[in-house]
């Protein structure tokens, strides 16, 4: 079933070479058409400091204000928190989330005094395990941001030698048509005076990606965690289209911004109740843009991905179209239009 193709990534060769036109025949005029255009305007607003390596400088007050247990006595008592807690803090999936209240400086944003205005933490899941960690780091503030972003996340991809994989694919989305791509730079990190060396920040897909891509503060943002494209009683919500169970919505695709769900069900539904070849081919056509989706698919296979089937990738709701954007591991692509509107649904 086309369906069933459309959907994995191990055989998408059946559809992918089905003509380049545009399957949107619908008969409205929707007011986002064509193909995906990013905000180049965001790429280039420190096009002065791209070329170069960011010296960005956190320094932890001991005691920090912060209080967590020990990472390696979780029945001891609370005391303040230390970066060894950080650290050690392997388990992404566990209620064990330690937390360091810092001072993030870099030559052009200053903190005075030494006063915290930053939130510290280790990122990442199976690279925890790595000694060498990734770390987030998120302002207090959410107006006195850093060139425009709040969040920076500082990955070290202990797995790549060359520490350079990560960044070059996003340079490459930058250029490529039907994506957006996100920005990224070169971090030197240093912490208490040490040097951690080379890091690379990768935005961070939320509300100020939302802004500086040309999208609304108010659209829906989804992540994918255990997500298939069907709908299910987990994925139920209330008259005001919030989820009933919001735990159990969440374990199958977590809520990043919105509050009105009613759009990402309906576009469940109606794939659901497409259940021959042409009752889909109605479907996809009035939700996907065919070129935006053969793009992605063209990049999952020159880069061998094989970990967005179900995961790593944001789904993305506007007023009138639905976007997919897809984090493939050492990149972060956005495909998909889907025009989701026809008939107010």
């Amino acid at each position: 079933m086309i369906k069933s193709i459309i959907f994995s990534t191990s055989i998408f060769l059946a559809i992918t070479f089905n003509g380049c036109e545009s399957h949107n025949d619908i008969e409205y005029i929707p007011t986002f058409t064509g193909d995906i255009i990013d905000n180049q305007a965001w790429y280039a607003k420190d096009t002065a400091l791209s070329s170069t390596v960011l010296d960005m400088r956190v320094n932890i007050a001991n005691p920090n204000e912060y209080h967590c247990k020990p990472f390696d006595d979780l029945i001891a008592p609370s005391r303040p928190c230390t970066l060894a807690d950080i650290d050690g803090d392997t388990d992404a999936s566990d209620d064990y989330e330690p937390e360091l209240h810092v001072q993030m400086e870099t030559d052009d944003f200053e903190s005075p005094d030494y006063i915290a205005n930053a939130e510290f933490e280790q990122k990442g899941k199976s690279t925890r395990h790595a000694n060498l960690k990734s770390y987030r780091i998120k302002l207090d503030s959410k107006t006195d941001l850093y060139n425009g972003e709040r969040t920076f996340q500082l990955n070290k991809h202990p797995n790549d030698y060359s520490r350079v994989r990560n960044k070059l694919a996003f340079d490459f989305f930058v250029e490529i048509p039907n994506f957006t791509s996100l920005k990224t730079k070169f971090v030197n990190l240093e912490i208490n005076g040490t040097d951690y060396g080379l890091f690379t920040h990768i935005e961070k897909v939320g509300d100020e990606f939302l802004m500086n891509h040309g999208f609304g503060k108010d659209d829906h943002l989804y992540k994918a965690q255990n997500f298939g494209f069907r709908y299910n009683s987990d994925l139920a919500l209330d008259e005001d289209g919030k989820p009933i169970n919001p735990e159990l919505f969440d374990e199958i695709i977590e809520i990043e911004n919105g509050k009105d769900h009613t759009k990402f069900v309906n576009m469940l539904q109606a794939i659901d109740n497409a259940t021959t070849d042409a009752q889909f081919e109605v479907v996809f056509n009035k939700y996907f843009n065919r070129e935006n989706y053969v793009t992605w698919m063209a990049i999952n296979l020159v880069m061998a991905n094989k970990d967005t089937v179900s995961q790593n990738f944001y789904l993305l709701i506007l007023s009138i179209v639905i976007l997919f954007i897809f984090y493939l591991g050492i990149m972060m692509v956005q495909v998909e239009q889907l025009l989701s509107m026809q008939n107010g649904n």
